[in-house]
């Protein structure tokens, strides 16, 4: 992740917290206030790949798209507020860890292969919701991701690897039931579009050059905390 993308999520989320700590809010439900969130899931991971081409003179190729499935983890810290006594709305940060081989692109003329791999993503959202009673929320998701991005060609000796980073968009549905006055419980559903990249690596006379559309969709069951 580059260091303009951390300020750009930075700058976003304090904006965003500063008006929510300065809201009019009256109702105070228990989904309002400050609250902390620890969730584990799966992540699928799809990379369309809509140009790879390698090239040694006659030697060319395209791959088509793959995808894989793999664990994920996530920290998030959140604020809620009330409006009116149904509608709640809340501003989340959050990380999510958990990186695996997304892809492999083979080039069976030299047994060479080309990995992609996606993680360390952090991004902020905002999720207005509906309260359908005192102890569940159901609620919408709309916010902004990096996450970094790494290229491999390690079956040919000497190995290489490029980093990259990918942004953008996310949206998702969620719900909250509590459990307690403090403690409740999650589940999540968010799609990720991270746009396009393009890298071209050369190794041994032979170049790949990777142009990609990075898309992830993340499942999760969570346990927060409401201080």
């Amino acid at each position: 992740m580059t260091i303009r993308t951390f300020q750009k999520l930075a700058s976003m989320t304090l904006l965003t917290l500063s008006v929510t700590a300065f809201a009019d809010d009256k109702t105070h439900s228990a989904f309002a206030g400050p609250y902390i969130r620890l969730g584990a899931g799966e992540q699928y991971n799809h990379i369309f790949n809509e140009n790879v081409r390698a090239t040694t003179g006659f030697l060319s190729f395209n791959q088509p798209s793959a995808s894989s499935h793999d664990f994920l983890g996530q920290v998030l810290a959140g604020y809620g507020f009330d409006i009116g006594e149904n509608f709640n709305v809340s501003t989340n940060i959050f990380y999510n860890f958990g990186d695996k081989k997304v892809n492999d692109i083979r080039a069976t003329w030299y047994h060479d292969t080309v990995k992609q791999e996606l993680k360390n993503s952090v991004g902020f959202y905002l999720a207005p919701g509906y309260k359908f009673n005192d102890t569940t929320l159901v609620f919408l998701k709309l916010g902004y991701a990096s996450a970094d991005k790494k290229y491999i060609r390690d079956t040919i000796t000497p190995s290489i690897s490029l980093n990259d980073s990918v942004n953008g968009y996310l949206w998702g549905v969620g719900i909250k039931h509590l459990l307690t006055e403090n403690i409740f419980l999650g589940i999540d559903l968010t799609k990720h579009n991270y746009g396009n990249t393009s890298q071209t690596t050369n190794l041994k006379g032979l170049s790949v050059n990777v142009s990609s559309k990075n898309e992830q969709t993340n499942a999760l069951i969570s346990i927060g905390y409401k201080f």
